[in-house]
């Protein structure tokens, strides 16, 4: 049977492909609103809006030892853990499944003491933050081993960031002798004096160790100075607990800085998400280094934010 058919009683032609001898109508794609058409092609293909949606927050309650709060991951690879309420004595414990029977400790800690566990420790009535890689997971969860009174409450916020794994700030042990020589006649200076600058490092402390600022958001545009002298900015680990863009911006302030203005860095957070970023040099600030916390991207924005809403970490020198 031929392609194509002629419309009975009229010299229309109907385009069509015969196949196996039966007729299926060839049919060409246009697009455009209410009252028009566009014939798609390569000039004018169809257009295609992209979307990343953010999984949603699950909340829940601790209220008896042995209760759990779960969330579903939905192919997350990374998951924020908020802690907040009034409670007293109470432990839980961070799993992680792929089958939903077999749970096991994944990995991360507590975001704004820099430390890595799987368990949060008796605590009353704190608010923090723990983040957790896991990635092939199908759920998460927090499960309570220890339980006085009060209710606990969880935040457990999914995302599809994933993050550098979590280390801790302390010394380092060498199990055995390190042997060097120096020739000549070297003077080496008292205490902490350095031997020459020949690489980018951290130079504010003894130890050459980052200082580490907490970050718990307050209800308001959360003007805090955290150095009140010239320093460096090396980066920050920061998880937005909230359905909506939040923005930390960085000022270089010896003193309390004014949200919307004199703004040096700024700090995009995605709904649900983590942002993080490490700078091996440092970004300098004369001044000192102080942040704000606003829910808009402009410069000069001063719209607050909620309580709780943004938590994480500053690494500074």
């Amino acid at each position: 049977m031929p392609d194509n058919v002629t419309l009975p009683g009229a010299s229309q032609v109907i385009a069509s492909d015969d196949i196996s001898g039966a007729q299926y109508q060839r049919v060409k794609p246009a697009w455009g609103v209410d009252g028009s058409a566009v014939d798609a092609s390569l000039t004018n293909p169809i257009p295609v809006q992209m979307q990343t949606i953010a999984p949603t927050p699950t909340t829940g309650n601790i209220t008896g030892n042995g209760q759990t709060v779960t969330a579903t991951l939905n192919g997350a690879n990374s998951i924020l853990a908020v802690m907040s309420g009034t409670f007293s004595t109470v432990n839980v414990t961070f799993e992680a499944t792929v089958d939903g029977t077999n749970w096991f400790a994944p990995h991360g800690g507590r975001l704004d003491a820099f430390t890595i566990g799987n368990t949060t420790g008796n605590k009353s009535s704190t608010v923090e933050g723990y983040l957790f890689r896991v990635s092939g997971c199908t759920q998460f969860r927090v499960r309570s081993t220890a339980y006085t009174s009060g209710t606990q409450a969880w935040t457990l916020a999914p995302s599809y960031s994933d993050f550098a794994p979590l280390g801790t700030v302390g010394t380092v042990g060498i199990n055995g002798t390190v042997t060097t020589s120096i020739s000549g006649n070297p003077v080496l200076g008292a205490g902490t004096n350095l031997l020459g600058d020949v690489s980018p490092g951290i130079r504010t402390t003894s130890t050459n160790a980052e200082l580490v600022r907490n970050v718990v958001s307050t209800a308001d545009t959360n003007q805090v100075n955290f150095k009140s002298s010239a320093g460096r900015l090396y980066g920050w680990t920061i998880g937005n607990n909230s359905g909506s863009w939040r923005y930390l911006k960085f000022h270089n302030t010896s003193g309390t800085p004014t949200a919307g203005s004199g703004v040096v860095n700024t700090v995009a957070i995605p709904p649900g998400g983590i942002a993080q970023l490490h700078l091996t040099a440092g970004q300098s600030f004369a001044t000192g280094l102080s942040y704000t916390i606003v829910a808009g991207a402009a410069t000069s924005d001063t719209t607050g934010i909620g309580a709780n809403e943004v938590i994480g970490s500053i690494y500074y020198g």
